[in-house]
């Protein structure tokens, strides 16, 4: 008897399931700027392979020594120097992209 009381509900509870779901599709056309932003190629960067720093043996006289560490410093500004120009190049396509966004926005007000 309990099994059936039990029961009852679960039946009453999926024939609310069984009603018809009607949906609405809707197509709305937008405009959005599609800007292409290359990767950087590492090579291109020039990326120092070997910093003069990497040859030093203990055996080699402070002046070695010393002339190795200058030229690694060299080595590593240029890089950070290239590092630094290619973040700007970004920074012009990430300029052009808000200017292109702002055009399209004043144009096709949502």
């Amino acid at each position: 008897m309990e099994n059936r009381w039990l029961a009852i509900p679960l039946i009453l509870s999926l024939v609310g399931c069984s009603t018809a779901i009607k949906t609405r599709t809707e197509t709305v056309e937008i405009s959005r700027p599609v800007l292409y932003c290359p990767a950087v190629d590492s090579t291109e960067l020039g990326r120092p392979a070997a910093l003069s720093i990497e040859d030093i043996r203990p055996d080699m006289p402070a002046g070695e020594i010393a002339i190795r560490y200058k030229a690694t410093v060299r080595q590593l500004l240029d890089y950070i120097e290239r590092l630094e120009l290619t973040l700007e190049e970004y920074g012009k396509f990430n300029k052009s992209y808000d200017e292109l966004r702002q055009e399209l926005e004043l144009e096709n007000p949502e």
